[in-house]
């Protein structure tokens, strides 16, 4: 198990958000440079193209690292399964017959299961209308973190 509480916000969303809890900023935690990650191999035809769309989309707020590649790989692999999912439920129906009982489709428990993985790292990039309404996206041509501080 996992520590108790609320998991940490980042110190990047912290501080975009203003840092409204007015906590210590951290100075010795790690700064990755703010570059687009390489795109995982594992991504399929979707999830490649929506990694492509969520690229443009972050890389000029300055969300995205290095190391998010796998974080940001999972939300499009996710989106790519609901995707599919959502095609056979669309196609095949939320239940099928087994014998005299109605079921349900595997597929809607994969839906459900990709809408909650999809929510829940889209929150980790401010990409949830909630998320974003709490940071404040400071654009500037230096990549300097002593200016947001």
């Amino acid at each position: 198990m996992g520590a108790p509480g609320r998991k940490p916000k980042p110190t990047a969303l912290r501080l975009l958000e203003g840092n409204r809890e007015h906590r210590p900023i951290p100075e010795d935690e790690p700064k990755p440079k703010s570059v687009k990650p390489k795109k995982p191999a594992w991504l399929d035809k979707v999830a490649r193209r929506e990694w492509n769309r969520m690229c443009k989309l972050l890389e000029p707020l300055g969300l995205l690292s290095e190391i998010d590649g796998a974080a940001l790989g999972i939300y499009c692999q996710a989106f790519s399964r609901l995707v599919l999912a959502e095609k056979a439920i669309a196609e095949h129906g939320i239940v099928y017959v087994d014998g005299l009982a109605l079921r349900t489709r595997p597929e809607v428990l994969i839906a459900e299961k990709a809408m909650k993985t999809v929510r829940a790292v889209a929150a980790e990039f401010g990409m949830t209308p909630s998320s974003r309404s709490r940071i404040q996206v400071l654009l500037n041509d230096e990549d300097d973190d002593e200016d947001l501080i």
